[in-house]
């Protein structure tokens, strides 16, 4: 078989597939939000919210109830931001359409009668452990807020704050992308058979 007559039809399948498995998609899968392009799982923010930063971080560890699941950094979430439609300026612009859409998959950390109604707390890895934990604030007006260090005692329960976990996810290739390639392949090679 001459593999130089493969070559462009082999390259066009690559393509296709790169294409499909690199579209941005954030998938609610109820108890966790998937981001396909950073290929991670946010766990809802209402399995989080009243435990203490230090009762996560026990929960997250080799052992632990959530050892699967990760802190995220704040740089983490604005990344899910970013890959979820945002703009990257959040503390500059109002994202009103993208936090309600997000507060539609990865929940809302927020104590009714407590805090305004859009108002989502979340912790995030601290950046230097031990003290004042690290935290994130989506406002009612759309404006994310980052607090490093100074955002709640760890040790705490507060009912209106949640935490922002992640894990690993396994994206897979569309169906349909793996059936198109394998049809074309098939083609392919029957005209090459042909051809003897």
């Amino acid at each position: 078989m001459n593999l130089s007559a493969l070559g462009k039809p082999a390259f066009a399948c690559a393509t296709l597939l790169a294409s499909l498995s690199t579209q941005a998609v954030i998938i609610d899968n109820g108890s966790y939000t998937t981001d396909t392009i950073a290929e991670r799982d946010w766990l809802d923010l209402s399995y989080t919210m009243g435990a203490s930063y230090n009762d996560i971080v026990l929960a997250t560890s080799p052992g632990g109830s959530l050892e699967e699941w990760s802190i995220g950094t704040s740089i983490d979430v604005f990344e899910f931001f970013n890959n979820a439609g945002g703009d990257g300026s959040y503390k500059d612009t109002n994202n009103t359409t993208l936090q309600i859409a997000l507060y539609l998959f990865w929940g809302q950390a927020n104590h009714s009668g407590t805090r305004a109604p859009l108002d989502s707390w979340w912790h995030v890895k601290d950046v230097t452990p031990g003290g004042s934990t690290s935290g994130m604030l989506w406002s009612g007006e759309s404006y994310v807020y980052t607090y490093s260090d100074d955002f709640s005692d760890p040790n705490d329960e507060y009912p209106a704050i949640a935490t922002a976990l992640y894990r690993q996810a396994v994206v897979p290739l569309p169906a349909t992308g793996w059936l198109f390639m394998s049809a074309l392949l098939g083609l392919v090679g029957r005209k090459q058979l042909l051809r003897r």
